[in-house]
């Protein structure tokens, strides 16, 4: 889903941290067909050659850092308009709970403002075939490790709502009652303004800052919490998870056949994360 033609512009001219400004988000034609299939596969030949005998949490770290790896390659050549595709592209390979924190780790120590980064990494997330609720936990928990601010993130998710909402409007949606269920005030304060200033829908905005009462899990006010794995991309903190509601809550730790609003995780092909 295009994220429109916009670049970095006045809107994020301010004194940090800038909570309400409007998210300026970099175009995700940066990369050619023959560019994304050369992320592809460098993703692919990189997660070929994490020796086999690796497992559990070394096997989560080792394909963290390839990714980590190969996103700040592709920033560098690209800047932020690569990341879209490079998380879509690592979605259709690991989880993505693997993905979206390696991702974003490379974005904010490349240099990306954290609303962009956030915006990209969610957008990327949502169009490699990760449901969105997970997507949205799987940021919040992956920026609390991260130490990002929460405003600077609210302000990244609501600008990937407004353009979701402009090809899957249902996902834009989920995004937003994601956010309600699981995000701290701040944090929905700043993604309700920055899905106005993004060009979303009031009633878009609105969903985000309702009580969380949206079914997520299988019933009202059962909300799981994204737990990512302890070990993360070099600068991260681990430990954080993201705020969740009232009921019972259900992990995510990168293995394959766990789920998150009881759906199962992407499938990780190649290579096994178990």
């Amino acid at each position: 889903m295009g994220l429109g033609t916009a670049a970095l512009a006045a809107g994020l001219v301010c004194v940090a941290p800038c909570p309400f400004a409007q998210v300026a988000l970099a175009d995700d034609s940066g990369l050619s067909a023959v560019q994304l299939a050369s992320v592809k596969q460098a993703l692919t030949q990189a997660l070929k050659n994490i020796n086999p005998a690796i497992k559990g949490q070394a096997r989560v770290l080792a394909i963290s850092q390839a990714i980590t790896a190969i996103a700040t390659d592709a920033l560098a050549k690209s800047g932020a308009a690569a990341l879209v595709s490079v998380v879509a592209a690592a979605d259709s390979l690991v989880p993505a709970t693997i993905a979206v924190p390696a991702a974003l780790s490379a974005a904010v120590s490349s240099g990306v403002a954290v609303p962009i980064a956030v915006a990209e990494v969610t957008t990327g997330a949502v169009d490699g075939g990760a449901p969105p609720a997970m997507a949205v936990q799987t940021v919040i928990a992956a920026s609390a490790q991260q130490n990002l601010p929460t405003t600077d993130v609210g302000s990244g998710l609501g600008a990937a709502a407004a353009s979701v909402a402009q090809s899957n409007p249902s996902a834009a949606v989920e995004i937003s009652t994601t956010v309600a269920n699981v995000a701290p005030s701040g944090m929905t304060q700043s993604y309700a303004t920055s899905v106005i200033s993004s060009g979303g829908s009031p009633q878009l905005a609105d969903k985000s800052v309702q009580p969380p009462s949206a079914v997520v899990g299988g019933t009202v006010n059962n909300v799981n919490t994204v737990t990512l794995p302890a070990s993360q991309p070099a600068g991260t903190q681990s430990g954080a998870t993201s705020a969740g509601g009232q009921g019972s809550t259900q992990s995510i730790t990168g293995n394959p056949s766990v789920g998150t609003s009881n759906a199962a995780l992407p499938p990780c092909n190649n290579p096994s994360c178990s």
